[in-house]
C-alpha cells in the first residue's frame, strides 16, 4: 500500500522494479495490476531468486523476470529494454494519436536476433488449416516463434467477425505450442492495417527478424492490401499454399512485381536471415478447414453475437 501512495502521488517515477514474491499476502504481479489501474503508461520490472515453477508463475508470454542474483549492468539492461520498448510505442508515428493502452503481460517476448513468424487474420473461427501452417512455417523457414495476430476486424470484409475475446479464447485453445504465441496486440495497438502493425512492431522489438505469413489465397489478393508494397520491401514474406489458389497466387500482381526477390523453395530455411524485399513459396501438404465453410455449417453461429 504504501508502494502504491507513493508511485500515484509521483509523475517523476519512470519505471517500477518489483519482487515477484513480496511479504504478507501481495504479490509484485497483485501490485503490477493495481499499478495499472492508476497508471497505466508506467512499466513494471520484475525480479525475483526463484524459478517461475517454485514462485507459482505461469508461462504469461510478456512477462520478462531478471533472475537472482545479478550484476548492476545486468540490472541497468533489464530496465532499459523495458523503458525502450515503453519509448518505442509512445514514439510510433502509427501509434500517435490514438488512445494506446497496452496490457504489459499480453506483449510476447523477443530477443534481438529471433525470427518470428507473424500470422495475422480475423481467425473467425480458427481451425486446424491455422494450426497446420503454422506448425509447417516454425519447421520449412526454420523459425524460432510464430505470433498469431488476431486482428479487430479485417479492413476488406464488410461484415464483421465474432467479438475478439472470443476468436482468442478459441484461438488459444487450438494452438497448443510452446513456441507460438496467440496475442490481440493490434487491438492495443490501435493499428488497423498490416503495415501500421509491422511498423510498430519493429519500434516495440528492434533487432527481431520479423517474417510475415499467409496463404497463398492472400497472396493471390495482397496488391489489394494497404500500402502493399512497402509490406514486401520491409518484412520478407513466407507463402504457405492452400487448396485452390496456387495459380492465382504464383500469377498474381505481387508475385510478378516481386519475382526477382523470391527464394526457392529448397532456400525456404533461410527467409528469416533475408534482407528484404524476399519471399517464398512453399507447397506443402494442405488441410482444407475453412473458417467460411465452418461458419457456413452453423457452427461458429452463436460466437458473433455481439
Amino acid at each position: 500500500e504504501e508502494a502504491l501512495e507513493l508511485v500515484s502521488g509521483r509523475v517523476d517515477i519512470d519505471i517500477v522494479l518489483s519482487d515477484i514474491l513480496l511479504s504478507g499476502s501481495q504479490t509484485g504481479l497483485q501490485l503490477a495490476k493495481k499499478l495499472y489501474e492508476t497508471r497505466p503508461e508506467l512499466p513494471v520490472a520484475f525480479m525475483s531468486g526463484w524459478s517461475r515453477r517454485e514462485a507459482l508463475i505461469d508461462d504469461r508470454p510478456g512477462l520478462s523476470i531478471l533472475p537472482k542474483p545479478f550484476t548492476m549492468d545486468q540490472l541497468a539492461n533489464h530496465l532499459q529494454r523495458i523503458l525502450d520498448r515503453q519509448a518505442a510505442l509512445l514514439q510510433s508515428p502509427q501509434c500517435q494519436g490514438r488512445r494506446v493502452v497496452l496490457d504489459r503481460f499480453d506483449l510476447p517476448v523477443a530477443r534481438r536476433g529471433m525470427r518470428v513468424g507473424l500470422l495475422g487474420g480475423s481467425f473467425d473461427p480458427p481451425h486446424q488449416g491455422h494450426v497446420h501452417i503454422t506448425r509447417e512455417a516454425l519447421k520449412r523457414f526454420d523459425l524460432d516463434r510464430v505470433w498469431w495476430l488476431v486482428s479487430p476486424g479485417n479492413p476488406l470484409k464488410s461484415d464483421g467477425p465474432a467479438p475478439l475475446e472470443n476468436r482468442l479464447a478459441a484461438a488459444r485453445a487450438i494452438m497448443q505450442h510452446p513456441r507460438v504465441r496467440v496475442t490481440g496486440i493490434e487491438a492495443r495497438l490501435g493499428t488497423r492495417y498490416t503495415a501500421e502493425t509491422i511498423a510498430c512492431l519493429f519500434r516495440l522489438y528492434p533487432g527481431v527478424r520479423f517474417v510475415w505469413l499467409m496463404g497463398a489465397d492472400n497472396l493471390a489478393a495482397f496488391h489489394r492490401w494497404d500500402n502493399w508494397e512497402r509490406i514486401l520491401r520491409n518484412v520478407p514474406v513466407g507463402v504457405l499454399a492452400r487448396p485452390g489458389a496456387r495459380i492465382s497466387a504464383r500469377t498474381s500482381r505481387a508475385a510478378r512485381a516481386f519475382e526477382s526477390f523470391r527464394l526457392a523453395s529448397r532456400d525456404a530455411n533461410r527467409l528469416g536471415r533475408q534482407d528484404p524485399p524476399a519471399w517464398c513459396f512453399l507447397n506443402v501438404p494442405m488441410d482444407s478447414s475453412s473458417s467460411t465453410k465452418i461458419r457456413a455449417r452453423g457452427d461458429w453461429v452463436n460466437q458473433g453475437s455481439r
